[in-house]
């Protein structure tokens, strides 16, 4: 493996940042383990070098429609005949501090020349020099000839658009420019909220979590240690926020990797039964459960053929999916999602609701949920569903439910967050959420 810890500190956040996003274009990693593979080719990084890696780039995969038109205007030959390919990506990593980034110009330039010459591409380094020099000079106007469109595959706006209309697709995609909020769920409701959003540098929302306004290495933050809490979606507590059962009352979270809802359901007094086909994923279940002091019985099995020995009073089906709704945490899901991933993920969706509903107890409910921003992954898997099932009917969601969030429950019934709701905050992740009832 070549690594390049002997070049200098600054030169090494550049080149982590261009192995990152080579691992996800090239490679199709997600982006947190293309990440630490980067960062294991490089010495020891100090905290902002890190943190100015991996946010030069998550820019790049979430801006990489804007920066390659700039780029494509500024080069004399396409972008795809420019050799070697590394040279691109380094072009790239330049324009994108220059453009979206607090760097000046003519840094961005001095260490783009100097690690040309680092990574073998001497004869190179006048054309570095002299397409970031134009760049610099004639950005703004280049900038406002691009089109926040292009940054998302043509084929998930054009379902966006299906979906919500073009005004709501806009929106959705300039949202997913911006990186997503820390939040974070304390383990006892009991606990002073607004004590803890001081004590973390936070802020209190209004379903009882807290959003971290301030960046940092989070498991060195008051509180993490001994269990106090664990970060999670203000999206993905949603549907445990909103479920009513009574202190032991038997509940499946059937897709439950990374685990989030499975603490939720365990700190309300839940008997948990956590199932999740990913062996290795329930490993870090098991440790936040007992970093929590939480209890939940873990069983990796296949959820669309699962079963418990008798019925239960509730099932969470957080199903696997295109995450589309996740981008501005993880914004490889741009890069890394194709159509015929989405047709694949709804056949392993239905089946797993269809296999739920032979186990849950008469009068019980499941809430099924996705973070895909996309209606044939959730409203229309439900819909089909409950066509299907005469004895399961819907129970609608009403605004008296959140209402601190109107805005996204639907006319259905139906829990439908977007991108852009509540951006005056930060935004949230985007996620839908069923309710489904046995007759």
């Amino acid at each position: 493996m070549k690594n390049y810890k002997n070049l200098p500190d600054d030169l090494q956040s550049r080149i982590c940042a261009i192995e990152t996003v080579e691992g996800v274009l090239q490679k199709k990693l997600n982006f947190d383990v293309a990440f630490e593979a980067a960062l294991k080719k490089c010495a020891h990084m100090d905290p902002r070098d890190r943190g100015f890696a991996r946010e030069a780039a998550a820019q790049l995969l979430r801006r990489l429609g804007q920066v390659d038109h700039v780029l494509q205007a500024l080069s004399d030959r396409p972008l795809k005949k420019i050799t070697p390919d590394r040279l691109v990506m380094l072009l790239r990593i330049a324009a994108v501090q220059m453009l979206f980034m607090d760097v000046r110009d003519h840094a961005a330039v001095d260490t783009s020349v100097r690690l040309a010459i680092a990574l073998g591409c001497v004869k190179q380094k006048g054309f570095v020099n002299g397409v970031l020099r134009s760049l610099g000079r004639q950005q703004k106007e280049l900038l406002e000839k691009t089109d926040i469109k292009s940054n998302t595959p043509d084929w998930l706006y054009k379902t966006w658009m299906r979906d919500y209309g073009a005004d709501a697709a806009a929106k959705i995609a300039d949202a997913h420019l911006q990186p997503g909020p820390v939040d974070i769920t304390i383990k006892s409701s009991s606990e002073n909220q607004t004590d803890w959003a001081k004590r973390l540098g936070g802020v209190a929302m209004p379903n009882g979590q807290i959003r971290l306004t301030k960046s940092g290495f989070v498991p060195s933050l008051e509180g993490y240690a001994d269990g106090s809490w664990w970060v999670q979606s203000a999206s993905a507590a949603l549907p445990v926020q909103l479920m009513s059962f009574d202190e032991g009352a038997h509940v499946v979270d059937l897709c439950a990797a990374p685990g989030g809802k499975t603490m939720q359901l365990a700190a309300r007094g839940a008997k948990v039964s956590a199932v999740d086909i990913a062996r290795k994923r329930l490993g870090r279940i098991r440790e936040n459960l007992e970093r929590c002091n939480l209890n939940a019985e873990i069983e990796a099995a296949d959820g669309r053929v699962w079963m418990p020995k008798r019925p239960v009073d509730a099932v969470l089906i957080d199903a696997p999916c295109s995450a589309t709704g996740t981008i501005r945490h993880q914004p490889d899901v741009l890069h890394t999602k194709k159509p015929g991933d989405v047709q694949r993920l709804i056949e392993t969706q239905s089946e797993i609701l269809q296999n739920a509903s032979k186990f849950v107890r008469k009068g019980g409910e499941i809430i099924y949920c996705t973070c895909s921003l996309q209606k044939s992954e959730s409203e229309n898997v439900v819909d089909a569903f409950l066509k299907e099932n005469s004895a399961f009917s819907l129970k609608p969601y009403t605004k008296d439910d959140l209402p601190w969030l109107p805005e996204a429950v639907t006319d259905q019934g139906y829990i439908r967050v977007l991108p852009f709701h509540d951006q005056e905050n930060g935004g949230m992740d985007g996620f839908f959420i069923a309710r489904v009832i046995r007759a």
